[in-house]
């Protein structure tokens, strides 16, 4: 055979390889790259979720020794920035617990701050504590007077006008409560207090903040209302809900945040917070002390919550609510006005826009190991982009964030999924649901040659077989 027959049996052979090769190499599972022209349109796909990723777990050992965890809320019933600055907030609450690792054991600090009234982010009336020791001391206008008027009267009256107290103890933590004044009538305490053991009590501007933490955990509060006011309860304090039959509050704010370790041997720690703000709301009827909805009659204006929760066995769970309005009986909201809603001047807020409030806006984001939610009333912008970028008067009313974060979340017990965020109308992200991931055809492992393979390789033989087959008597062409 001459070099030429070879030489055209062994193109033939190569190019059979070349045309079947691909093919083959695909239907047995290898991956083929193909050139894509730049200016080629994507083909029609139908959307597919990105994979959720799961995080490997540490022992139980490990995450007693690294994890901690930390949570926040804030709340406000007004805040206002005019171009881009504080210019005023009314009743804004919030607080902070959190731990760090310390030998497999919790410790760390709390903090709560209550801001009755800031003007240009100057606080002209305000309270707060921290986890730190502190002092006790009771002070207030004309005290030796107030105090003359309660023990005087055994209780039946107590005033006090720009009334301070502090307290300071290892089993109940720091604390500081402020009232511009209160009345209580009708009881028996000896000294003026913010806690009130006659059937009236009236407080006005009170800011209130407590912390605490112990070797278990830390914990802090704080709350702020404008107005106050109970009627029939035995025994009421401003920061907590009227069970008499008459109650009502006005610009109200409360926050509360919390961090616990159960049991340092085991890693588990769990934090939690929330947030809850009021324009103002009334209650006929008594208020549930564990719910806070009225048993009786009563309504909501402007009202908002969030509440955040993860622990370091892989629950977390964020929620919220916001609403205009709302009517609640016999222990339950009957009717309210939550629908999200745009109201603008132009409609649609475009780029520059007279005004825009966006109502009832809620968000939240839940993951093992993380939490945290949002949730607003109303939220105004003034003359946007009008005078540059910042609007010149945004703000919002009744506006309630928590957050909780375990801040090791590679240590969370249990699979941890990463959720891909995704917007919902007016921009609030969420919510999330943790979820097994979908079922995917996985890549088989290569146990062996595949056909294709002998194939390839059989033509290849047979090409060359015949390029070198020599018939008898013949000889080769030099």
């Amino acid at each position: 055979m001459s070099l030429k027959r070879i030489g055209s049996v062994v193109s033939l052979t190569l190019l059979a390889v070349m045309i079947v090769g691909p093919a083959a190499m695909a239907a047995d599972g290898l991956a083929v790259s193909t050139p894509v022209p730049v200016d080629a349109a994507p083909a029609a796909t139908q959307p597919v979720a990105p994979p959720q990723q799961v995080t490997a777990t540490n022992s139980a050992e490990e995450e007693a020794q690294e994890a901690h965890s930390a949570a926040s809320s804030t709340g406000s019933v007004v805040n206002l920035d005019v171009m881009g600055e504080d210019a005023l907030t009314v009743s804004e609450s919030s607080s902070s617990a959190g731990s760090s690792e310390s030998e497999g054991s919790s410790s760390g600090s709390s903090s709560a701050k209550a801001t009755l009234l800031a003007v240009m982010g100057q606080e002209l009336w305000g309270a707060e504590a921290n986890s730190e020791e502190g002092k006790n001391e009771r002070t207030g206008l004309l005290f030796d007077v107030t105090e003359q008027i309660c023990s005087g009267s055994d209780g039946q009256l107590c005033v006090s006008l720009l009334y301070e107290e502090r307290t300071s103890s290892k089993e109940d933590g720091n604390s500081e409560k402020k009232s511009v004044a209160s009345v209580c009538a009708g009881g028996d305490q000896q000294t003026a207090s913010h806690d009130c053991n006659g059937p009236i009590s009236l407080t006005v501007g009170y800011a209130g903040a407590s912390a605490h933490e112990d070797e278990n955990g830390s914990e802090s509060s704080s709350d702020t209302s404008v107005v106050d006011a109970c009627v029939g309860s035995e025994e009421h304090s401003a920061s907590d809900t009227c069970d008499g039959p008459i109650g009502g509050r006005v610009a109200e704010s409360h926050s509360d945040s919390a961090s616990e370790t159960d049991s340092p041997d085991e890693g588990d720690e769990s934090a939690e917070s929330g947030a809850e703000n009021s324009g103002a709301e009334v209650c006929v009827g008594g208020e549930s002390a564990k719910s806070g909805i009225c048993d009786g009659v009563g309504a909501l204006i402007l009202h908002s919550e969030s509440y955040s929760y993860a622990n370091t066995q892989g629950k977390s769970l964020s929620e919220g609510l916001a609403h205009i309005a709302a009517i609640e009986a016999q222990g339950e909201e009957q009717f309210s006005l939550s629908q999200e809603g745009t109201v603008s001047l132009p409609p649609d807020c475009p780029t520059q826009s007279i005004i825009c409030l966006f109502l009832n806006g809620v968000g939240s984001n839940a993951e093992a190991g993380k939490a945290g939610g949002s949730a607003t009333a109303v939220a105004a912008q003034v003359g946007k982009g009008i005078v540059g970028d910042t609007p010149i008067v945004d703000g919002t009313v009744d506006d309630s964030k928590s957050n909780v974060d375990l801040g090791q979340p590679d240590k969370v017990k249990g699979v941890r999924y990463n959720h891909h965020k995704h917007n919902t109308p007016g921009g609030a992200v969420g919510p999330f649901v943790t979820a097994a991931p979908a079922p995917r055809a996985a890549q088989l492992p290569f146990t062996g040659a595949g056909v294709a393979r002998f194939l390839l390789l059989a033509l290849a033989l047979i090409g060359c077989g015949a390029a070198l087959s020599i018939k008898p008597g013949a000889t080769v062409e030099h």
